[in-house]
């Protein structure tokens, strides 16, 4: 039984929210993200037992950063993707032991259910005997008086083996998996009360994913109202998409965005943290990134978390090379005023960046396994224009000579590695070595200072357009501006370059389907 003392501060706490929803005015907040150690990161070699103990074991560090968090004043904090479970679930049956349900309490909060205080079967948890991990969480939630996000892998009972008989090759008619069960990459919002307030089924699944996640047929968008704002949250992949995220922001008015990650490599556009800061900065909102850190092959990390918003990133967590110890980043955002998104179309080719027509003399690299057209700068300073498939890339530079060769580049098109991604590229980089045939290939060591960058294109008119500003170690590249199709360097940054340019999203022109309005 809980104390009269308790539901007195529960109370107490829903009336102060309410009075600041309808009437106060908007406030600063602490907020925190945390960069976990992936633990296993080898599932399918764990038994049964020691999967639930490492769950048992992370649930555990969790609720401490939870205190440790609270300490300074923390009000949102974010949990990483996969940062229960750990990595490397290579079939369903190797999850089941770290599956639990959760329990629908729709998309825009309301929610009567609490598992710190419902302390066993009532009318408001009816069926879910899982309810241990959420309970710590919520307990937390409670105890510190914040809103909490965490990761989950969630099952979805939806038959059995004998509603799935073999003799129905197409599926079953209930579009249940043989096993009976659906698992869905899940994130779960705790108010401050402790209330589950959202679940959020993960839309867009990575490649790696699908032989152990299930897709939910319609990407959900979940938000709940808070007094630092409206707080929304998707996962991971889900960032490169039309719907659910950007619709969050462009149709739900989302503040705040709470982004668990397993992020992958993707030198040197498609870098977590570069990724993160581009979208929060375009869309001039802000975006709360937890990634789970570890070695996802032999040469790539799994990697990248901070606190993210419309004027660049306010600190942030990226590594080349695994952890060894977990790390708390807290940050303060000082307010939520809401701007207009920095996207603005392109009716013609800037007239400042040389005339159009001449091209550079080009060659193929490969940049995310995309063709790009490439051209090689020769000179300390100069210009360059590069064209694909109807776009056309311009450059002006001014470097100091350290013997490191770069390329400028366009792509236009499919992304090699999902067919449901149409992007352009304007880029400046790197290469990796001295020779063109190197130009494209990953590489986080640069030494050159540019006195003068300034890139633009021909961007599609419905694009929206993200920086792409990485120094060395695929560390952010914070000295320059951008607007509308252009890129520039502040005036003499004294921060080595590795890569400079602008990565537009077109999200209607990906394939299966053009008219997919979650592309």
């Amino acid at each position: 039984m809980i104390a009269s003392g308790v539901w007195s501060i529960v109370l107490l706490r829903v009336l102060l929210l309410g009075f600041l929803l309808c009437c106060g005015e908007v406030l600063s907040v602490n907020v925190a993200v945390y960069e976990h150690v992936a633990a296993p990161t080898h599932a399918y070699l764990y038994s049964a037992d020691a999967l639930r103990q490492t769950v048992s074991h992370n649930l555990e560090d969790f609720v401490k950063t939870a205190e440790k968090s609270a300490k300074e004043d923390v009000k949102i904090l974010v949990f990483p993707e996969m940062g229960l479970t750990g990595l490397g679930y290579r079939n369903r049956s190797t999850a089941y032991p770290v599956l639990i349900e959760v329990p629908d309490v729709g998309y825009h909060g309301g929610a009567t259910i609490n598992p710190c205080l419902d302390q066993g079967p009532t009318n408001n948890v009816p069926r879910y005997p899982d309810l241990p991990v959420l309970r710590a969480i919520s307990c937390a939630a409670l105890k510190h008086d914040m809103y909490i996000i965490i990761n989950v892998l969630e099952k979805q009972i939806c038959g059995g083996a004998d509603s799935c008989p073999a003799a129905c090759p197409d599926g079953c008619p209930d579009d249940c998996p043989p096993d009976g069960i659906r698992i869905y990459n899940t994130n779960v919002i705790f108010d401050r009360a402790g209330n589950l307030s959202g679940r959020y089924r993960k839309y867009h699944l990575s490649p790696s994913e699908p032989p152990v996640i299930d897709r939910p047929v319609t990407p959900a968008l979940v938000y709940i109202d808070t007094e630092f704002g409206r707080l929304g949250t998707v996962v991971c992949y889900d960032l490169l998409f039309r719907a659910p995220a950007l619709d969050l922001v462009m149709r739900h008015g989302v503040d705040i965005l709470a982004l668990p990650n397993a992020w992958w490599g993707g030198f040197p556009d498609m870098t977590s943290v570069g990724q993160f800061r581009g979208w929060a900065l375009t869309n001039q909102v802000y975006v709360l990134a937890s990634g789970t850190n570890g070695p996802m092959s032999a040469t790539d990390t799994y990697s990248g978390s901070g606190v993210f918003g419309p004027d660049g990133a306010l600190g942030y967590i990226f590594t080349l090379t695994p952890l060894t110890e977990s790390q708390l980043l807290i940050q303060t955002i000082p307010d939520f005023t809401r701007r207009k998104p920095s996207r603005a179309p392109t009716k013609k080719f800037s007239p400042e960046l040389g005339p159009s027509g001449v091209e550079s003399s080009t060659f193929i690299g490969y940049i995310n396994n995309d063709p790009v057209n490439m051209t090689v700068l020769s000179a300390p300073e100069g210009s360059a224009r590069v064209c694909q498939n109807g776009l056309c890339c311009a450059l002006e530079y001014a470097r100091a000579d350290f013997g490191e060769l770069f390329a400028f580049g366009a792509f236009r098109g499919t992304w090699a590695n999902d067919p449901d991604i149409f992007h352009e590229l304007c880029l400046l980089v790197r290469c990796s070595g001295g020779s063109a045939r190197s130009c494209g290939a990953a590489t986080g060591a640069t030494q050159t200072l540019f006195q003068h960058a300034a890139i633009t294109g021909t961007f599609s008119t419905r694009s929206y357009r993200y920086p792409v500003a990485m120094a060395a170690d695929l560390q952010l590249f914070t000295l320059f501006r951008v607007g509308g199709s252009k890129i520039w360097l502040t005036p003499s940054p004294e921060q080595p370059l590795l890569a400079l340019g602008l990565y537009a999203r077109v999200y209607s022109d990906g394939r299966p389907n053009p008219s997919r309005s979650d592309n």
